[in-house]
């Protein structure tokens, strides 16, 4: 189930856990340096469904692995 802010879908962390094969240490471990961008809201992560949707992306991966942050299409 995700959150609606303004008509966009966002997801906190405990829902991240049922999506994502990694623990809440490796999730904000993403997000604290921007590989998986969200919003900080006093202590709650939100992440934008997009941007969940990039991160899941195996391109966006391998941008990661060569350090770059855009995915060139």
């Amino acid at each position: 189930m995700t959150t609606r802010i303004r008509g966009k879908e966002f997801y906190i962390v405990q829902e991240l856990l049922d999506i994502l094969p990694v623990g809440e240490v490796s999730i904000t471990g993403y997000l604290r340096p921007g590989r998986l961008k969200g919003i900080k809201i006093g202590r709650i992560w939100y992440v934008p469904r997009i941007e969940l949707d990039r991160f899941l992306d195996p391109r966006y991966q391998e941008d990661i692995k060569r350090g770059k942050e855009d995915i060139q299409s």
